[in-house]
């Protein structure tokens, strides 16, 4: 049973999950980054509002330069450079379909 008490302490965890969600993401792409390094299937594949925090960018940067194939799909602005010689080669970001766009276009960056 749900009482008043137990739902505010589940509101109260949800107010700290951008902190604790940007941090995890971190954490994960480091993970990535390290198993391609050692040698293993690394991949990371991420569906997203925007990607804008220069920190995320910058661990992605790495993981693509470690070898981490990355697919991403962002909705909104996104302020990484994907497919650049050296930097991120192995990231493809990838647009939803907007009620603009031609039925079955795929924008890559």
């Amino acid at each position: 049973m749900r009482t008043p008490r137990r739902i505010a302490n589940s509101w109260n965890a949800l107010v700290g999950l951008p902190t604790l969600l940007r941090s995890r993401l971190l954490k994960l792409i480091e993970r990535e980054r390290r198993r391609a390094e050692a040698g293993q299937t690394a991949e990371i594949r991420a569906k997203m509002n925007s990607l804008v925090d220069p920190e995320i960018i910058r661990a992605l940067y790495e993981a693509s330069r470690a070898g981490v194939h990355i697919r991403l799909n962002v909705r909104g602005m996104c302020t990484l450079r994907p497919g650049v010689k050296g930097l991120s080669d192995t990231i493809s970001v990838f647009e939803p379909l907007g009620e603009l766009q031609a039925p079955g276009k795929k924008t890559s960056h």
